[in-house]
């Protein structure tokens, strides 16, 4: 998702703030800030295969640039999905725990079990919004694993 907000230029696109692509890019790692999941979403009605790319980036914290920003991030490419969430700021002892199981996605970071591709049922394109834009965050704060 930083790869494909740093090659395509669009005002949505600069809302993944550039200090978070620059500690992904050291740390090779998102941050103990984020996590992310993986799905699957059928094509819109009357598509025909296309590797329709849509991404959407609400932010639900003030636009203060020296603030850590809350988001969530959707990158949808064709079928693949990806969603990317970040809190804005958390205790040092705090991490964010991993999205409440779904039968639609699988965890991707934190790192949990080995995934099978596809997912067993693709998401609904229909679903895109309510998806992608929340009306809040799926956000729970745990404790690192040790």
């Amino acid at each position: 998702m930083f790869m494909f907000s740093g090659q395509n230029k669009h005002p949505r696109l600069e809302m993944l703030p550039l200090k978070d692509c620059a500690a992904f890019y050291h740390d090779r790692e998102p941050s103990r800030f984020m996590i992310a999941r993986i799905g699957a979403m059928e094509p819109w009605e009357n598509d025909e295969g296309s590797a329709m790319v849509e991404f959407v980036c609400p932010q639900y914290s003030g636009p203060d640039p020296t603030a850590n920003p809350t988001y969530i991030s959707t990158l949808r490419i064709g079928w693949l999905l990806i969603q990317l969430v970040r809190a804005g700021s958390l205790s040092d002892d705090q991490v964010l725990a991993p999205f409440d199981p779904h039968p639609m996605f699988h965890p991707l970071w934190p790192v949990g079990a080995t995934l099978t591709w596809p997912p067993l049922k693709p998401l609904p394109a229909a679903q895109m919004a309510a998806i992608a834009c929340p009306p809040t965050l799926p956000i729970q704060v745990g404790q690192p694993s040790a």
